[in-house]
């Protein structure tokens, strides 16, 4: 759609300039051959441009129809994927990590209650963990006593391994303490509970909020080096994806879990299968194999 829009920008650039040509040539020159040439060149540009905006809309009515499918779709996952999941992860401990300033996606929790899911915690990374506040960055120098040698990148990593210690319940409440005081992370949750696996949901609108490789990374390497199973995820549609950053980490990944198929992926992946699945070209499966069996027992 935007490669049209620009050419048709391009087009009628051109019209205009040839327009102007023809005054100036038909003032200079005075030549009816360069005028008769110019109005041909005109008449083609409005062909042409006349061609593309019916192209336009015609890739805006197919645009439209197809949202109106995907829609139908997503109804139609959403309507068989209760008896393909309900009980398959009865008891099952999960902690959650909201990284990048993104939404939980509401079906998602309701697919993980139907699995039998239990999420004992909630935690949330917040806009200050941009460190942007020259009085939040030497309160968090002072914090992990690092001087002020530390750049904002390190700062963020020792934040990162601090939350892994209050999501595993390792006797963390000084950093959860500083965090929360400092606007830095949400906690929500008893997190004295034990979990067997985290869910990072990553993703950002923009660059700004993008601390993948500062925060996200360590955060995993700790909640890895503390025998947990992590899964990375985020919605189908982000601006900028954490996908391969989470797969060079070597966790499973679901890059869809906005949609039924991503929610049905990510509770096969909590059964053992790992991988990294979605729609995404990060993806290198749609989904997990299905159990035998699930469908004729759904």
């Amino acid at each position: 759609m935007m490669d049209i829009r620009y050419h048709v920008a391009t087009l009628v650039a051109l019209f205009l300039a040839l327009g102007l040509g023809v005054l100036i040539g038909s003032t200079i020159v005075g030549s009816d051959v360069l005028v008769e040439q110019q109005r041909k060149m005109i008449a083609q540009l409005e062909t042409q441009f006349d061609k593309m905006r019916q192209e336009e809309e015609e890739l805006s009515v197919r645009a439209r129809d197809l949202a109106t499918l995907v829609g139908h779709y997503e109804n139609f996952g959403q309507a068989v994927l209760p008896p393909l999941v309900r009980g398959s992860l009865a008891g099952y401990q999960l902690a959650v990590v909201v990284t990048g300033g993104q939404q939980l996606p509401p079906g998602l929790l309701n697919t993980l209650t139907l699995a039998g899911v239990k999420v004992n915690t909630t935690t949330v990374v917040l806009p200050g963990m941009g460190l942007e506040d020259a009085t939040l960055a030497a309160g968090a120098k002072e914090y992990f006593g690092t001087g002020e040698q530390a750049t904002v990148e390190q700062l963020r990593g020792m934040m990162a391994v601090a939350m892994a210690r209050v999501i595993t319940g390792a006797e963390a409440e000084a950093d959860r303490q500083f965090l929360e005081d400092s606007g830095l992370v949400e906690f929500n949750g008893d997190f004295r509970l034990p979990v067997q696996g985290v869910l990072v949901l990553g993703g950002a609108a923009d660059a700004g909020a993008d601390f993948s490789a500062s925060l996200d990374a360590p955060l995993v390497q700790a909640l890895l080096g503390a025998k947990k199973r992590v899964y990375g995820v985020e919605s189908s549609r982000v601006a900028i994806s954490y996908m391969a950053g989470y797969q060079k980490l070597g966790i499973t990944t679901v890059d869809d879990v906005d949609l039924s198929p991503g929610q049905l992926a990510l509770v096969l992946a909590m059964q053992g299968q790992s991988g990294s699945f979605g729609i995404k070209e990060t993806a290198k499966k749609f989904m997990p194999e299905l159990p035998a069996g699930l469908v004729g027992a759904a």
